[in-house]
């Protein structure tokens, strides 16, 4: 399944359409700030979609984190700004120990980074902001190694 995630579009509704139109993905992320934006994007009928609640999500009642197993890997959905993630990822990493994690993706920094801890993959897709318009695309499935690919929407 391909599953697009993205965070930190800050009034870019319009980045977030075209997002939808070029993907078409069976599932997709959002990683906070820029809740609202959602309101005015037309999301595809039945379209599975997971939120968490940024710093400039103050009002939204979306977690700030969601953790949940898909495809028997443990997923972490964090916009990352209670973790610190501007200085660094260790409280993601210690997270990635104690939860048994395979896959944390989180937003705040609007840069797109991807490393490996141990057997966990750790992802910004980086800001959908305009001028920005970073995502990143995640394909799993239960018998196969999870694949991220970070992608920019003027690319490809």
């Amino acid at each position: 399944m391909k599953i697009c995630i993205c965070s930190d579009s800050h009034g870019n509704a319009f980045g977030l359409q075209r997002l939808l139109a070029r993907e078409a993905p069976d599932y997709l992320w959002f990683l906070g700030d820029g809740l609202r934006d959602w309101e005015r994007v037309k999301l595809p009928p039945l379209l599975p979609f997971a939120a968490v609640r940024g710093n400039c999500d103050p009002l939204c009642e979306e977690p700030e984190e969601r953790c949940f197993t898909l495809c028997g890997k443990r997923i972490l959905l964090t916009h990352g700004h209670r973790r610190g993630v501007k200085t660094g990822l260790l409280p993601l990493e210690a997270e990635a120990v104690e939860q048994g994690l395979d896959l944390i993706f989180y937003g705040h920094t609007h840069r797109p980074a991807a490393e490996r801890f141990g057997a966990c993959q750790i992802v910004c897709p980086g800001s959908m902001s305009v001028g920005e318009e970073r995502y990143a695309i995640l394909n799993l499935s239960p018998d196969a190694p999870a694949q991220v690919d970070l992608r920019r929407l003027e690319e490809r």
